[in-house]
């Protein structure tokens, strides 16, 4: 086939034109998930997000947390579990929110990893997806956990006599492995967002864990951002309005207690609502830089060197607040709580009742039962740690809360 000069022409301007439109969205399809990221690639060294300056100090620090939090994580799960007077709805909640914490800690290697070693990426696309997965589920789970003991105290403490007839301790349970199922169920789509994605680095092209480019495109990751965003701010605009109710409402009856008793019961009352309001606090402010990270990624389309450098820098203190998140709550329990305090020494007690019962035969274990040494009958020792059960069913978290139904 033959042209004519003209046409040659042509061909000639418009090649060149074509090829750098093909450079430029090659180039545009192999850009890192941090721009500018700290360090620079070469041949024989792994890629970094960060300075080892920076990583050093950060890994330190996260390995303490990582002590703190899950040693602590584990006595808070014992103390509630093994210490029957600390058996109550608002504990069952903070010791699943505790095994929530304690299960964030889980991811906290990979993490650490993917920091030092952005890529390539050699743990295989099962272990980048679980990193993501993991991380957002547990964190959702702790988001659900918080926002039920808030409606829980607010119907306790403004509404007991609802309170008594709806929370009981089975519907807490059931409503604690719902959390747990709607957790791991609306974080599905994580496993689309994340995966290996291919970028140059060294002598070649290195696969790294990352956003996929394919959930840009579709949109998946801004829907994914909006709904994480929604799920954090929404919960946190309702607790907040109900702790503004719970604070009124106190308020006012202490004011109205005419009885020193009362006055005590109020002032423990306020005591654990104080508690409560700090861990709820606590989160939002370890979790907020990490959705602010999470907005500034996905809406950002140009990056200039003063978004970059505070990406980054809000990045990596979302990274590390979060685990400050995840080992907090324990210390805050033992720092407000007289209760939680005693409890915790009684540990090693109630920890050596446990052993010596289950050394024991179920036949054995039930004998006092039919021979009271006090001479009392099977029937009244029954009535007994009944009555016993009711009293610890009403008490909230470590102290009681729904005397208001008596008074």
């Amino acid at each position: 086939m033959f042209y004519s000069n003209d046409t040659l022409s042509l061909l000639q301007i418009l090649l060149p034109l074509l090829e750098r439109y093909n450079e430029s969205l090659h180039l545009r399809e192999v850009r890192t998930e941090v721009p500018a990221a700290a360090a620079s690639l070469s041949a024989d060294a792994p890629a970094q997000l960060f300075s080892d300056s920076i990583l050093v100090p950060v890994t330190v620090l996260c390995g303490l947390l990582f002590v703190v939090g899950v040693t602590g994580n584990i006595l808070t799960v014992l103390v509630i579990v093994l210490d029957r007077g600390m058996r109550t709805t608002t504990n069952f909640y903070l010791a699943s929110l505790a095994i929530a914490d304690l299960m964030t800690f889980v991811v906290l290697p990979l993490e650490l990893y993917r920091l030092w070693q952005y890529q390539p990426w050699v743990l295989g696309p099962v272990a980048c997806r679980a990193l993501y997965y993991l991380k957002e589920t547990f964190t959702y789970a702790s988001i659900l956990h918080i926002t039920a003991f808030t409606i829980e105290r607010y119907l306790a403490i403004c509404h007991p006599f609802t309170a008594k007839r709806v929370i009981r301790k089975s519907r807490v349970k059931k409503l604690i492995w719902a959390i747990w199922g709607g957790a791991f169920v609306i974080t599905i789509p994580v496993l689309f967002i994340f995966g290996l994605e291919q970028r140059p680095g060294g002598t070649g092209i290195v696969q790294a864990c990352t956003v996929l480019e394919g959930s840009k495109l579709s949109g998946l990751l801004i829907v994914a951002t909006a709904c994480s965003t929604v799920f954090f701010f929404g919960p946190v605009v309702l607790m907040s309005v109900m702790y503004s109710l719970i604070a009124r409402h106190l308020r006012t009856r202490t004011a109205q207690a005419c009885s020193s008793s009362l006055r005590v019961r109020e002032k423990s009352t306020q005591q654990v609502v104080k508690m409560l309001g700090v861990v709820v606090v606590a989160f939002v402010i370890c979790w907020l830089p990490h959705h602010v990270a999470q907005l500034m990624f996905s809406n950002i389309q140009i990056w200039t060197q003063k978004t970059t450098t505070l990406n980054n820098s809000i990045m990596i203190t979302s990274f590390v607040l979060v685990y400050v998140s995840s080992a907090i709550n324990p210390i805050l329990y033992n720092v407000m709580s007289d209760k939680f305090r005693k409890a915790l020494r009684r540990l090693p007690t109630n920890m050596a009742a446990g052993i010596i019962r289950r050394t024991k035969s179920g036949k054995f274990a039930r004998r006092p039962l039919k021979n009271s040494p006090s001479g009392g009958s099977a029937s009244s020792d029954t009535t007994a740690f009944r009555t016993r059960g009711t009293i610890e069913q009403t008490e909230p978290l470590f102290s009681s809360v729904y005397y208001c139904t008596a008074v």
